[in-house]
C-alpha cells in the first residue's frame, strides 16, 4: 500500500459519528437493596470520581425512569414488579432494556469489578468509546472490547473475501486488493476509537491521522504473510490462514495503539511480532476451549460467572 492510498482512504472515512457518540456523557444506574452495598459495588466498577455519571437508587424506587440511562447494573435481582414496570417501559418505547445484573452470591467479599466491566461494554458496544473517555476505571474494558470486536469483524471478513475466489472472473475483481482496503479501514476506525477514549482532542485530525501511519507498514507486511501463507494451501483452505492473521494483525495493531496511547510507547518491529504472536495464541485458545477472543485473552480464558443480561 502506497502513501497515496493510505490518504485516499483516510479521506473517504467519516469519523464525525464516532466524535458525536464519543462526547455524549454517559449515564449508569446502580441498584441495590441495600444502599452502602450499592455504593460498595458502585465505587468498585466506575470508581471514586464517576458518581456525574453513575447514579445509585433503592431497589423499590419506581420513581426512577429507566430509559435515560445508558445500561442498569442491579446489585442482585430486581424486584419482580419494578422489571415488570421496565420492560413494559422499555417495550412502549420501542428501546432495548440493557440490564446487567450480578448474582452476589457467587461473588467473594471483594467485587471483581473488570467482570462486570467488561460485560457492560459487550452489551453496550456502541458506547463503550464514551465509557472509556468519561470514566477512567472503564477504559480498559472498554479498549478490550473495541480491539476484539475489530479484531473478530476482520477475521470474518477474510473468510468471506476467500469465497469469491472460488469463483471465476469475479473472484479476480474482489483479490484485487479490495479485501485489504475494508480491513485498513476497520483498523483505522478502531484506532479513532482508542484515541477518543484515551481523551485525545479529536479536532485535531492531523495528530491523529499521523498516529494512524503505522497501520500502513503493518497492513503491507500483513498482506504480504498473508499471501505467503494462503498460496501453499489449496483455495478451499486459504481462507484459514487468512483469518488468523486478519484477527492477529488487527489484534496487535490495536495493542500497539494502546501502549503507545496508555504509556506513549512505540512499539518496534520485535515487539510487534510478539503481539501478533499473542494475537494467534488467543484466537487458538478461544477456539479450543469454546470462548469469545476477548476472554482468551485474560488469564485462565474463562468467561464471567455470576453475572447475567437482559435485554
Amino acid at each position: 500500500m502506497k502513501m497515496s492510498d493510505f490518504f485516499g482512504i483516510v479521506r473517504e472515512l467519516s469519523f464525525s459519528e464516532i466524535r458525536h457518540e464519543a462526547m455524549i456523557p454517559p449515564r449508569f444506574l446502580v441498584v441495590a437493596r441495600d444502599p452502602a452495598d450499592g455504593n460498595e459495588w458502585l465505587r468498585a466498577i466506575f470508581g471514586d470520581d464517576a458518581h456525574p455519571f453513575v447514579e445509585l437508587m433503592d431497589n423499590s424506587d419506581t420513581t426512577v425512569d429507566p430509559l435515560a440511562y445508558d445500561a442498569i447494573i442491579s446489585i442482585g435481582e430486581l424486584e419482580p414488579a419494578l422489571t415488570r414496570d421496565w420492560v413494559n417501559r422499555f417495550r412502549r418505547a420501542d428501546e432495548e432494556m440493557r440490564l446487567i445484573e450480578v448474582d452476589v452470591s457467587a461473588e467473594s467479599e471483594t467485587p471483581d469489578a473488570s467482570r462486570i466491566q467488561r460485560v457492560i461494554c459487550d452489551v453496550c458496544r456502541d458506547r463503550s468509546v464514551a465509557f472509556g473517555r468519561y470514566i477512567e476505571p472503564m477504559r480498559s474494558a472498554a479498549t478490550t472490547e473495541i480491539v476484539a470486536d475489530t479484531s473478530r469483524v476482520n477475521a470474518q471478513f477474510a473468510a468471506l473475501s476467500n469465497i469469491p475466489a472460488m469463483v471465476p472472473l469475479v473472484g479476480t475483481l474482489f483479490a484485487a486488493g479490495a479485501d485489504l482496503v475494508v480491513l485498513t479501514k476497520n483498523q483505522l476506525m478502531m484506532m479513532y476509537r482508542l484515541a477518543a477514549i484515551y481523551d485525545r482532542d479529536l479536532d485535531d485530525r492531523w495528530r491523529i491521522y499521523s498516529e494512524l501511519l503505522p497501520v500502513v507498514g503493518a497492513g503491507f507486511l500483513w498482506r504480504t504473510t498473508a499471501r505467503q501463507a494462503a498460496a501453499v494451501l489449496p483455495v478451499a483452505l486459504g481462507a484459514v490462514p487468512k483469518v488468523a492473521i486478519a484477527y492477529a494483525g488487527t489484534y496487535a495493531i490495536g495493542q500497539a495503539a494502546r501502549a503507545y496511547y496508555e504509556c506513549g510507547y512505540e512499539i518496534g518491529a520485535e515487539d510487534m511480532q510478539r503481539l501478533y504472536e499473542r494475537g494467534v495464541s488467543v484466537l487458538t485458545r478461544a477456539e479450543r476451549e469454546g470462548v469469545p477472543p476477548e476472554e482468551a485473552s485474560l488469564s485462565g480464558g474463562r468467561p464471567a460467572t455470576g453475572v447475567s443480561v437482559s435485554k
